[in-house]
């Protein structure tokens, strides 16, 4: 809806078009009980991504330099680190194999250390000031020694062989 003063102008042109925005995300953080004053002119990221694979509750990971904590005695805050981030991770399984895929922008190659057991993928990176740092849980085992990974654009993808379940047998006693 247009309001328009006596003289004919439109008074929606004079409104900052992100106020709305702004308000909303101020109210937000009044119901979380986190003064957007006590993050002291730091810049932060927050996020988060959803996994849903198929006959499992679905997962929700966040990622960014910015955590989401709660005190017992002074309540809940956000806790900032400007130059630590959890990268964005997906993973996918796809046939008999389990795709890891983590977005490291600004960093390279060599600046990433990655360590895999059966069920867990460890990704640290450093670049100058920067520092990424993810410990994801597989869902399902893997073989360690299958895992490739390739480093392309800020993108690292993991490529792992699903192992098949440890099978039990019955064993009749004579």
């Amino acid at each position: 809806m247009v309001d328009k003063s006596e003289s004919g102008s439109d008074k929606s042109q004079d409104k900052d078009p992100l106020q709305d925005f702004s308000e909303i995300i101020e109210q937000m953080m009044n119901k979380l009980g986190i003064d957007l004053g006590d993050l002291s002119g730091e810049s932060f990221v927050y996020g988060f991504s959803i996994t849903n694979l198929s006959g499992e509750d679905p997962e929700i990971r966040e990622l960014g330099n910015t955590s989401y904590e709660h005190d017992l005695r002074d309540g809940p805050y956000i806790d900032v680190q400007a130059n630590k981030c959890k990268p964005l991770i997906e993973i996918n399984e796809i046939d008999n194999n389990i795709y890891v895929t983590a977005e490291l922008p600004g960093v390279e190659k060599e600046d990433i250390r990655l360590s895999v057991t059966d069920t867990l993928v460890k990704i640290d990176a450093t670049r100058g000031v920067n520092e990424y740092s993810e410990t994801v849980i597989l869902p399902a085992k893997v073989s360690p020694e299958s895992a490739k990974a390739s480093y392309r654009n800020g993108v690292l993808e993991i490529v792992l062989l699903r192992v098949a379940e440890l099978l039990r047998f019955d064993v009749t006693i004579d």
